[in-house]
């Protein structure tokens, strides 16, 4: 499973290919066309969409009973002016309904504390199949301030509260 990495980031699509095939062969069995497009979504109209991230929650971690794949999308809606989803996926490419808000396999990350959020972003998933992601923020009133955040979601897609401070915790405060 790769994001798309063409001369242009756009679009926020995701391909699988089959690894015992010779060449760049796109598995079938994954969106039955071997690739996901997510920029015609209403999260991402008008705004340019792209996969920052993937990552995948394995069943050993007891976090989940099928493999999940998680994407990590930044929608930009201006100059240095960006939102994220976490979009949670099937094995089969489809959005999974058991992930983010009700139904929807889609989860904004938004919390009252993080202020604009910036370019950077990264994401990866721990042993107990939580979702850890690192982004960039510029504090309120500022237009250069950057800190570093780091924010950690269930399995499911939602802010962990035990985590830092209701699921967010400042790494860097410059």
């Amino acid at each position: 499973i790769r994001p798309y990495e063409g001369a242009n980031a756009d679009p926020a699509l995701v391909a699988r290919y089959e690894i015992d095939q010779p060449g760049c062969t796109l598995d079938e069995d994954f969106s039955t066309d071997g690739f996901q497009l997510f920029d015609t979504q209403a999260y991402c109209n008008p705004e340019s969409c792209l996969i920052a991230a993937l990552a995948e929650i394995r069943p050993e971690t007891g976090a989940v009973g099928a493999p999940r794949i998680v994407a990590l999308l930044r929608a930009t809606v201006a100059i240095s002016h960006y939102r994220y989803f976490l979009l949670g996926l099937t094995a089969a490419g489809s959005l999974d309904p058991n992930f983010g808000a009700p139904g929807t396999g889609i989860r904004e990350v938004t919390a009252a504390a993080l202020g604009t959020l910036q370019s950077g972003a990264t994401m990866t998933v721990d042993d107990q199949g939580r979702i850890l992601l690192l982004m960039t923020r510029r504090e309120a009133g500022t237009t250069s301030d950057l800190d570093v955040m780091a924010l950690r979601y269930t399995a499911a897609g939602a802010l962990d509260a035990a985590f830092g401070a209701n699921g967010l915790m400042t790494i860097q405060d410059s």
